[in-house]
């Protein structure tokens, strides 16, 4: 059962980095896959997992670290909304600015 939505940009966030992964190593691209949809599950069954950072943006979204080099950028709400998934050295304060 999903009740979490992908933005367009966490969809696209998603395929450029399997495709990306996938260049050098398939099945590393493949446990990407399946870490970070199991992570949206996680999320939609428990919107609390992650945490906030007020350090990086005031804005409403929350954090949750999927194999340790990436992070999944969500709204808690009804369903969760995974607003980006992106590498935790491309989150800055400018980027959530722009993005989240």
């Amino acid at each position: 059962m999903e009740d979490y939505e992908l933005t367009q940009a966490a969809q696209d966030d998603v395929e450029d980095i399997i495709e990306t992964i996938a260049a050098d190593d398939l099945n590393t691209a493949r446990k990407f896959e399946e870490e970070v949809y199991r992570a949206f599950q996680r999320l939609a069954e428990n919107p609390h997992a992650g945490h906030a950072r007020t350090d990086l943006t005031d804005r409403p979204v929350f954090f949750l670290t999927v194999m340790r080099s990436f992070t999944v950028i969500y709204r808690k709400s009804t369903p969760v909304l995974i607003v980006r998934v992106v590498r935790w050295k491309r989150v800055t304060q400018s980027f959530l600015f722009q993005e989240a």
